[in-house]
């Protein structure tokens, strides 16, 4: 039977994580947090510290695991979802291009 978190019993969305990495290097911590990231069906960074996630896991899921990025238990950082229907901005192309994608 499927728990909460598993993917059977999940619908696909969008998450947004923000991570202020103030008074580090952030090439030292992005490696290691889209390394997290990789395990959701899709990602962008749209900033320096800031990503969209595609996935089915929950945020407590991505939670515990971003939680174990050494040095992100020192950082303040957040991951929430995202209504992405309902959007205006002004961003590159490709960035609309990944939003817009079917999946």
């Amino acid at each position: 039977m499927p728990t909460v978190n598993s993917v059977a019993a999940r619908k696909f969305g969008f998450l947004h994580l923000g991570v202020n990495f103030e008074g580090v290097d952030i090439e030292a911590y992005r490696p290691a947090v889209e390394k997290v990231l990789n395990k959701a069906q899709d990602w962008l960074r749209y900033a320096p510290n800031w990503w969209l996630i595609y996935t089915s896991r929950s945020l407590e899921v991505w939670q515990k695991e971003l939680v174990e990025v050494p040095g992100m238990k020192e950082k303040s950082w957040v991951i929430c979802e995202v209504n992405i229907t309902n959007r205006t901005g002004w961003m590159y192309k490709s960035e609309w291009e990944w939003i817009n994608k079917e999946r």
